[in-house]
């Protein structure tokens, strides 16, 4: 019986032929887990569960729809082939099965799940309230996850790398980058937990709401300017207009790391 009419069935699969999934979400592969998985490979000889993959559309071998680590751990251990399972998948198909096969087994980091869930949308033009029912998580859930794109990228960093949790990372959200990252860096320094920097966030919040409401009614034009420059440095702006139009801009900060922050993100304009 040949390969090709074997497909469904466990097979034996040269190492060397296949290739990563042009879909696969995962980023990080910690050294120490592959190396565990490399030595109960080879402590049974074989790899028990065998992985997923698919023909390639040119060059012959095959494209690995689940069990990255499966395979990453088989080369590690001196094999050259591997148990899998060939399946025919049109790519729409070979996308959802790696992602959903990834947030199945928790392999995913939160910032993983939602550039996946978010490539998968983009790329194949579906809404949020159709990715939470293709992939089993709530409408809630979801809208959460893809927030977490909204972070500043070593913030990002930090979160994938498990320097902060996800607790953390979805209370920093709301605030402005260069805020992001010199509380995430609080974070990593002192250990705060996580209500510690929901009262931060909550603080710099505030503070900024406190200047919106206290901001001069009398001239429009000057409120509005105060609310841009609030709203564009994350922190309040008061702007004392005199006559013949000159005036001072006065930037509010509540610490001397506040203030650091703000000259860092000024640096960066």
């Amino acid at each position: 019986m040949s390969e090709m009419d074997r497909l469904g069935e466990i097979v034996q699969l040269p190492c060397d032929l296949i290739t990563r999934s042009p879909y696969q979400a995962r980023r990080h592969f910690p050294d120490d887990y592959i190396q565990e998985l490399s030595a109960s490979i080879r402590k049974e000889g074989k790899n028990l569960q065998p992985i997923l993959v698919r023909r390639k559309k040119h060059g012959g071998g095959y494209e690995l729809i689940a069990g990255e680590c499966r395979w990453r751990a088989s080369l590690l251990a001196g094999f050259s082939v591997i148990n899998g399972v060939v399946m025919e998948l049109a790519d729409a198909d070979a996308h959802r099965i790696s992602l959903t096969e990834n947030i199945k087994r928790k392999d995913l980091n939160p910032l993983e799940e939602a550039e996946g869930i978010t490539a998968y949308m983009e790329e194949w033009g579906v809404t949020q309230e159709e990715a939470a029912v293709v992939f089993n998580i709530s409408r809630s859930k979801l809208a959460n996850r893809v927030r977490l794109l909204k972070l500043a990228e070593e913030v990002k960093e930090m979160l994938l790398f498990g320097d902060i949790e996800e607790g953390v990372a979805k209370s920093l959200v709301a605030l402005k980058e260069f805020q992001q990252i010199q509380i995430a860096r609080k974070v990593v320094t002192f250990g705060w937990s996580v209500r510690e920097v929901e009262r931060e966030v909550k603080k710099i919040k505030d503070i900024f709401t406190e200047s919106v409401v206290d901001a001069p009614r009398g001239d429009v034009d000057i409120q509005w300017y105060e609310q841009e420059l609030s709203e564009r440095v994350g922190t309040p702006v008061k702007i004392h207009h005199k006559q013949k139009g000159r005036g001072e801009i006065v930037i509010s900060y509540f610490s001397p790391e506040h203030l650091e922050g703000l000259f860092e993100g000024f640096k960066r304009e």
